[in-house]
């Protein structure tokens, strides 16, 4: 019917009505300026930033963490003179003296160190995590080419319904210049006597119809416009009319069958939903991942100082391992996970 319709509507067009608004625009330069400007695609960009770089920051939770860190103080505190003097190697017998120990004097103690900690195994949070992080990108591009997909057929739908109202108008202005001559006919023909003024008088009431009907096309022909306007994103006064007139798409008979196959396969809005059922599903294997143990290995070395050019350097290495015997809210999570 879409194509009967745009064949019957492919007539040339008036002066008036079809006296293009502003500059001539062919649809793929529609679409290609739709797509660029267009703020609810912008936003879903955004999105798919946002989704890849969780999923980097995802992948980077199985590579080391590296701190660094530097810090100086000034104390008397009893007990953190005693470590920062054992620490910088410092420490003295007559520290050990009563008077010493009770008031000591004021240092002032400086520390570097540098650390490393390395997840060994997280009970599968990490893997799930990834994995949910992908899967939610994925849903994020999906989005991205519904809204594009869904833009191209509404800039698509608009410009053609440009040239349908314009045709349609072109129709009415036809039906008031042939109402005009029929109530010119009308009146001659009253004014000499050879018709009843009723006659005069429907022939002007089918003009007047004629007329408001034409100004219901023109107000469809700039409707279409504003709506074309809206969806190029154009600014206050810019408007484009097409530049090419109503044809018959090629390809656009086929078989049924085969064009449902073909959406059910590729459909943006089917991938959208079933990499976000995925993501959910990693999801619960990161919420389960809370019921394992976490290992661990760190290594530690630093320095500490209570003068510029003396210090003591110190190291540590291990191993850690950690467990959440117990965790009120684990359960719960769990339970919203699935539920997602």
């Amino acid at each position: 019917m879409l194509g009967s319709l745009i064949w019957t509507c492919a007539i040339p067009l008036a002066a008036g009505v079809s006296t293009p608004a502003g500059p001539l625009i062919t649809l793929d330069e529609a679409i290609r300026l739709g797509l660029a400007r267009n703020p609810s695609l912008a936003a879903l960009r955004a999105e798919l930033d946002i989704t890849k770089a969780a999923a980097a920051e995802a992948r980077a939770q199985r590579w080391p963490r590296v701190t660094a860190e530097a810090a100086v103080r000034g104390t008397d505190n009893q007990v953190m003179v005693f470590g920062d003097k054992l620490t910088a190697g410092e420490f003295a017998a007559g520290d050990f003296a009563l008077d010493q120990l009770n008031d000591p004097d004021s240092i002032r103690h400086g520390v570097a160190a540098v650390g490393v900690d390395l997840p060994l195994y997280t009970s599968g949070r990490i893997r799930s995590g990834i994995a949910t992080a992908d899967f939610e990108s994925g849903a994020a591009l999906a989005r991205l080419r519904k809204g594009e997909s869904d833009l191209i057929l509404s800039i698509t739908e608009t410009y053609y319904r440009i040239d349908l109202a314009r045709a349609a108008a072109q129709v009415s202005e036809a039906a008031v210049s042939d109402a005009r001559s029929h109530e010119a006919v009308a009146a001659a023909r009253h004014e000499s006597g050879a018709a009843l003024r009723s006659d005069l008088l429907r022939a002007q009431v089918l003009r007047m119809s004629r007329e408001r009907d034409l100004e219901r096309k023109k107000a469809d022909v700039e409707l279409a416009r504003s709506r074309l306007r809206r969806l190029l994103s154009s600014g206050l006064g810019e408007t484009h009319d097409p530049a090419s007139g109503l044809t018959l798409p090629d390809g656009v008979l086929g078989d049924l069958d085969r064009w449902l196959d073909h959406a059910a396969a590729s459909r943006p809005e089917i991938e959208d939903a079933r990499l976000r059922s995925s993501a959910a599903q990693a999801g619960v294997q990161t919420a389960r991942g809370s019921l394992g143990p976490e290992l661990s290995a760190l290594a530690r070395y630093e320095r500490n100082t209570n003068s510029l050019d003396f210090g003591e350097g110190s190291y540590l290495v291990g191993v850690s391992l950690r467990w959440a015997a117990f965790d009120h809210g684990r359960a719960a999570r769990i339970s919203a996970a699935a539920a997602r």
